[in-house]
Parts: C-alpha cells; structure tokens; sequence
C-alpha cells in the first residue's frame, strides 16, 4: 500500500537541510554564468578501440561538447541542492529576482539535448515549485518544459527524475497545506496542480501512469505523484475546503469538473483500481 518516491535517475543528489541565507549568495555565482561544474560529477566511460578510429579534431569536438553538458549538468544540479537547502520559501521570499533567474535557466535545461541535463532539470524544477512563494506563477514558468519530457519517447530516466520533482512539488508550503503528515509521509496536495495552469501536467502524468509502454517502476511513481496531487490521502485542495475525508474526494472531483474529453474517466478507473490502495507515498532521496 504504498508508492515510492525515490529510485531511479543519477542525475542529482543531496537532500533538505538548512543553510538558507547561502542560496542567494551561491546562485549569483553562476545563475548566468559559465559554471564549469561540480566537483564529483561522474565522467562517460570511453571505449579505447573506438577512440583509435577518431581523428583529433573529432575527439576535441565531442570533449567540447561532454564540457558544456558537464558544466549545464552542474549548473542545474548546484540549483537543486541550494533550493532545497533554503528553509521553505526564504530564497523566493528574500531575492525574488534571483529566484525567478535561476528558474528560467532551469527551464530552458529541462529543453537540453543532453538526458542527464533534462533529469537533473526536471528534479531542480520540482524543487523551484517546492520552494516559489508564488507556485501558480512558477507554474506556468516551467508546464511547457515539464509537458515536453512527458512524451512517452523521452528516456526512462527523465521520466523518474520528472516524477520525483513533481512530488517534491506537492510539498509546496505556500499554497494551502503542503503534503507532509506525520512521520514526514506525504498525506495529499498542496493543491497546486488542481487548476487550469496544471492541468496539462496532471493529463500527461496520466498518461504516463497509464501507458504500457512505460515501465512499472515510471508508472508506479506517477501514481504516487497523482495521489498527491489529487489529495487522495486527505490532504488540501485547491479551494482549501473539508477535512482530510471529504477532501480525499474533492480532489478527484475537481480534476474531473476541468478535466476534457476521456480524461475523468480515465482517471476515474486509475482511482479506483490502483490509486486508492496507496496508503503513503514516501519522498524518497531526491
């Protein structure tokens, strides 16, 4: 009875912790600016026999260009330890301008050609959610990049960096409630996505939860995801209405009232066969 949040995808790592009043200082470092990396970002395996048939100019081009995927990978990487090393809202809160800056530049990596890139772009923008004193706004900053790596074709690993992004986004203490419960187990929506601007990502999120073409693990962590977002597990919604029992179901009866064409019932029959045995959904190490 319970979804997990965690697994899959190498791209990032570190966790919450405090350390707030760093994140402006660090972002102003590189949030425009060529980072060269991180230290102990991992480096791609090269297979010598290859590398003998290359002529010089080909191997310098493509050390350019594992460089600059490199650099993006540890630039969007620093982004998501230092948003979530800030204590709630205080980044957003506190440098709005630097916020908004470094969430466009996460935005347009989650667009990168590089897959580690993407991954790590998806989590950072779960983050960014998480931590935006005004999610709505921030919302609509990143659905389009968001909506892009929910195509069924984009790499598994993108995907499951995408689903625990969007569950680190369910924590969102600005809108009404946050999804923590006792014991740190997400309990329902901040209610975040049950409106038009997320819509799109709860119908891709669908798809993907639903699709058979993805794997169990993909699926299983958008389930966990839509749990969340739904507030099956008693949490807000969008409208703040009810107690934990009747707002298990307020959330699937709003996204049904926006929902278009056979999404409702689709959602309908996911709710019913598989989202309502979700007991929890754990965060995982994001």
């Amino acid at each position: 009875g319970s979804a997990a949040g965690g697994g899959g995808g190498g791209s990032s790592a570190g966790g919450e912790g405090g350390g707030g009043g760093v994140g402006s200082a660090v972002l102003r470092r590189f949030s425009g600016s060529a980072l060269s990396g991180v230290p102990g970002l991992g480096g791609a395996d090269i297979d010598p026999a290859a590398e003998e048939e290359r002529t010089d100019d080909e191997s310098d081009h493509d050390l350019e260009e594992y460089s600059s995927a490199h650099s993006r990978h540890g630039r969007v990487a620093l982004a998501y330890r230092v948003l979530l090393a800030s204590p709630s809202t205080s980044w957003s809160d506190d440098d709005p301008e630097l916020f908004r800056s470094a969430t466009r530049m996460i935005r347009d990596l989650v667009f990168d050609e590089d897959v580690s890139v993407r991954g790590a772009a998806c989590l950072a923008a779960g983050a960014a959610l998480r931590r935006s004193r005004d999610p709505t706004t921030t919302l609509r900053e990143v659905r389009r990049a968001i909506g892009k790596c929910m195509r069924v074709s984009e790499d598994s690993d993108v995907h499951r960096c995408l689903a625990r992004g969007l569950i680190l986004a369910c924590g969102n203490e600005a809108s009404s409630g946050g999804m923590k419960g006792n014991n740190g187990r997400g309990r329902g929506s901040s209610g975040l996505f049950l409106c038009k601007a997320g819509m799109p990502i709860l119908d891709g999120a669908l798809m993907l939860a639903v699709s058979s073409d993805m794997s169990t693990p993909v699926q299983r962590m958008f389930h966990g995801f839509l749990w969340l977002a739904l507030g099956l597990g008693g949490g807000a919604t969008a409208r703040g209405e009810g107690n934990a029992a009747s707002n298990s179901k307020k959330g699937l009866e709003e996204y049904m009232r926006l929902a278009e064409g056979e999404n409702g019932r689709i959602m309908m029959n996911l709710v019913n066969k598989t989202l309502s045995k979700i007991e929890h959904v754990e965060e995982g190490r994001c």
